[in-house]
This record gives C-alpha cells, structure tokens and sequence, in this order.
C-alpha cells in the first residue's frame, strides 16, 4: 500500500467520526436581520447627512404637501383648474330716474365697454367668450336685461368660424324673450346683437359678420329686432359712399344728456336725404342743407362720418326737431340690420335712421 492510499483511508475513517448538527436558521435569520437594520441605520445617516446639506431643497422633496406626480387611476380634485381669459363687451347706457322712465324716455347707448372674463382653457375659447356674455350675470343690473329670460339662461350651443362668417348657435329663440311683459324700456336687439358680434369677433380675432342661428335655424333677431343675414360689427357689409345714400326716416334724435329730443308729434316727419357728399334734411318744419365725407375709420371699428357746410330756413315754427344742432356733433356712422347710427366723437347714438 502506498503512502497515498493509506492517507486517504485515514482522512475517510476520520471524516466518518465526525458528527455534523443541522444548520442553525434560526441564529443565521437573525444575523439576517442585524445586517438589514445595520443598512438602514446606515442610511438613515446618509439621509440625514443629505437633509443637512441640501437644507430646504430636502424638506421640500420630502413634503406631503408639494405636488407629486399623478398616479394612473387616482381620482384628483384640482384646486386650480386651467382657465384661460376673454373679452366680453358690455353694454353701457345713460342713467335715467324714474320718473324719466315713466315719462317714456329711454337710456341710450354711450357706448360697449370691453371687460375680461376667466373661461374654461378647453380650446373652444370663442363659445366659451360667447357663453360668458349671455349668461349676463353682472350685479347691479335690472332685473330685464338683453340676456335674460324668464325660462333660464341662454346656452351657446357652438360657435364656428368658415372663414367668411361666424356662426353663433344658441339654443332659445331670442326674438321676444319676455312675450306676456309689456315693457316701458326693453332692451335695445340691435345693441344685443352688437355685443354677441364684438364678443365673438374679438375671441376668433377675425372682422368677419356674425350670423345668429338657434338650434341651427337663422334667427328671426334680437328682441323684435330683425335680423337680416350675417351682422358686421359697427360696420357696412359693402364699402363706398352708396351705402348712404338714400332717403332716411330720423326715428330716434338723442340730445347731448342722453335723453330723446325728437318730439312724439314729428315721428315720420323728420328726415334725412344723403347723395354722394350732399345732404338735405327736414327738421319737421325748417329745411336744412349741408356736405358730408366719409371715410374708414383707422382702427376699422367703424366708419368715420363728417358733416360740414349746415345751414338751414328760418321759418317759426310751434313744434321743431332740433335736427341742425344734433347732425353738428356726428363723427362716426355704423349699420345695424338695415338701420343707420350716428354716432358723437365718444361713439353715443345721437341719431337712429331708417331706409324710407
């Protein structure tokens, strides 16, 4: 027998009198569990040292009040929901007192003021604009005004802009919201109809006329005011001075204090003729001669109207349109749905014609 193989009887025989236990999990488990908290100990300093270092940064990531990143299937109620902002143009008229009220005068339109309203950021920013204009919630108003109804609030059901026209698609019939009220002062449509106009241009940032629809049929108009296709905003549908000429009827002459000085006895007798720069009028009693010249206004919010060269008889008369006097103080001209304004230098109607 060699060496070699006596060595290895020898290791086999000693092997065979050793006695081997099972091995200890509980003792290798704990150990387990000193090394996990030995590494959280260790990072718990790590942290620390981290919140020391990075001061305020730190605090703020580990805040529970910052904002985190949405998980899906979370339900979150926003504090601050995206909005966006819109101009709605209101309409702002003369003050009157009661009694005025009561005598049958009227407030007069001194002009539309633009006023910015939050919106939905939705992308439909020219329905929205629209919907904050007739939802007319403004405090401080009559109780009647060119938005209300006595069944609930107008809903704009769209607004779409072709390229050549706005439609604007409202879900009531506008034309005599208030059928069973007989009205000292109702609310002037074609104002109405200006506001929903600039409104909706202003939003689109187009000049193109507005056609009103409801449910998707041309309204009849505004108010009892009819409308007539697609309305401009304080402006003719064609160019030129053709637009003007004519013969007028004056059914409204607004004095400087916003109150009415067309006599109630000279309604149909007060008139206006305009023939390429020339005009002639009729008070009611005098007649009256003079020149006009029109041209675009800069801004293109209307149109620029001078009139110059007035001169008029002198007969007596018992009852008079103070007609001369008014015509002095026109410097804009718009058309509304067929009717003629004209407008003093801060844009007050001083006088409404109709085509005779």
């Amino acid at each position: 027998m060699t060496n070699d193989q006596r060595l290895t009887e020898l290791l086999e025989h000693t092997a065979g009198q050793v006695y081997v236990r099972p091995p200890p999990v509980e003792s290798m488990v704990g150990a387990a569990d000193r090394v996990r908290r030995r590494r959280r100990a260790g990072t718990a300093v790590v942290t620390s040292i981290l919140v020391i270092l990075l001061g305020g940064v730190a605090f703020a990531i580990h805040d529970a009040n910052a904002p985190r990143t949405p998980v899906a299937g979370e339900d979150h109620d926003l504090a601050n929901p995206d909005t966006d902002t819109a101009t709605v143009f209101r309409a702002e008229f003369s003050s009157m007192t009661g009694a005025e009220t009561r005598a049958g005068e009227c407030p007069t339109l001194t002009g539309f003021r633009p006023e910015a309203v939050p919106i939905p950021s939705t992308g439909d920013r020219a329905r929205h604009a629209v919907q904050a204009l007739v939802a007319d919630q403004s405090p401080g108003r009559p109780a009647i005004r060119a938005f209300s109804r006595p069944d609930g609030s107008y809903r704009v059901r769209s607004v779409v802009h072709d390229g050549s026209v706005i439609n604007v698609d409202l879900d009531k019939d506008p034309w005599d919201p208030y059928p069973t009220i007989d009205m000292a002062c109702p609310p002037d449509g074609a104002v109405a109809m200006q506001q929903i106009v600039r409104t909706a241009q202003e939003a689109l940032d187009s000049e193109d006329a507005v056609l009103l629809t409801v449910n998707g049929t041309p309204a009849r108009g505004i108010w009892l005011h009819r409308l007539k296709g697609p309305v401009a905003a304080w402006a003719d549908t064609t160019t030129g001075t053709d637009a003007l000429n004519g013969s007028w009827d004056v059914v409204a002459l607004v004095g400087k204090s916003g109150k009415s000085v067309l006599p109630a006895e000279l309604q149909g007798e007060v008139s206006l003729t305009l023939d390429n720069g020339n005009l002639v009028g009729d008070t009611g009693c005098n007649s009256l001669r003079g020149t006009y010249d029109r041209r675009s206004n800069n801004n293109g919010a209307g149109q620029r109207l001078s009139i110059e060269d007035l001169a008029a008889t002198t007969a007596d008369c018992d009852v008079e349109a103070p007609l001369l006097e008014r015509l002095k103080a026109v410097r804009y001209t718009t058309a509304v749905g067929g009717d003629r304004y004209l407008h003093s230098a801060t844009w007050m109607i001083v006088a409404r014609l109709q085509r005779r």
